[in-house]
């Protein structure tokens, strides 16, 4: 009821306006977020024979979208190598990256979250077990500019904006140099196909070899690629697609896509000796 209440007259517009003019909007939201990941405690989360501690507002907290994630972890870790290097696209707060960061102890994980609250809860989830990974604050999509985000990261946003930096995943691997990714996740709330289309490059090259990737529906949300267009893709760039699970809502769908290049080189040779290679 205090949290109702407490939210309501936050997101009454004569408020929004002042916090926002005077730049506390993100230090208000901050802070609140922190007061509730205090409140809520931590939990420890296992998959397979990786276990970590995390904040319980990482953890979906209802059935239909705990287990899906489940299946797709699993599925992942056994999969990952302590070579490789992984590619966190819409880490939030950090499930997947420190489950990962547990598993590569040689090659490296790079976090892409842009949303500032999420992306402090990822860090400390990080820090509380002692994991490392690379942070990006960039969106990534199939242009370079900005633009603004809902913090609820919706488009039809009326609780407060942030800007973000978008970047295509091909430049920051050929201009900045990012570690060219062998396993990469997308979970990025319907920009898939954007995704896609800006690391074309990169996900053609033999180096990658693998990539999850949850699909959303686009109707009204304004991203451009369905999700065929995203299997047709995958499929075009080398890539075997399968689908390791769906979370199923009321009238709506996400799958969770599996993709695996198709090569004789990575058909003939033995897995263990190409995480050695990557």
């Amino acid at each position: 009821m205090v949290n109702s209440a407490v939210r309501r007259v936050y997101r009454w517009k004569p408020i929004q306006w002042i916090l926002t003019t005077a730049g506390l909007d993100f230090y208000i939201r901050k802070t609140y977020k922190r007061f509730q990941e205090i409140q809520a405690g931590t939990t420890n989360f296992e998959s397979g024979d990786i276990s970590v501690e995390l904040s319980e507002t990482t953890v979906p907290d209802e059935e239909m979208y705990l287990e899906p994630e489940e299946m797709v972890l699993d599925d992942l870790l056994r999969e990952l190598g302590p070579d490789d290097i992984f590619w966190d696209i819409g880490a939030d707060e950090g499930l997947y990256t420190c489950l990962a960061s547990e598993k590569i102890t040689n090659g490296s994980v790079v976090a892409f979250e842009p949303h500032p609250v999420r992306r402090n809860r990822l860090e400390r989830n990080l820090e509380r077990n002692r994991l490392t990974a690379i942070l990006r604050t960039e969106a990534l999509t199939n242009t370079n500019g900005t633009a603004e985000f809902g913090y609820a990261i919706q488009t039809d946003n009326k609780d407060g904006e942030f800007t973000a930096t978008l970047r295509m995943g091909d430049d920051l691997v050929s201009e900045e140099k990012v570690c060219h990714p062998s396993v990469l996740k997308i979970d990025v709330e319907g920009a898939e196909y954007e995704v896609i289309q800006g690391m074309k490059s990169t996900l053609s090259s033999s180096e990658c070899r693998l990539v999850y990737c949850e699909l959303h529906d686009i109707e009204g949300r304004g991203f451009e690629g369905s999700k065929q267009k995203v299997k047709d893709t995958l499929e075009e760039l080398g890539f075997e697609i399968s689908t390791l699970t769906t979370r199923v809502g009321d009238g709506w769908e996400q799958p969770y896509l599996k993709a695996e290049k198709v090569s004789l080189y990575y058909i003939l040779l033995p897995r263990s000796n190409l995480r050695q290679q990557v």
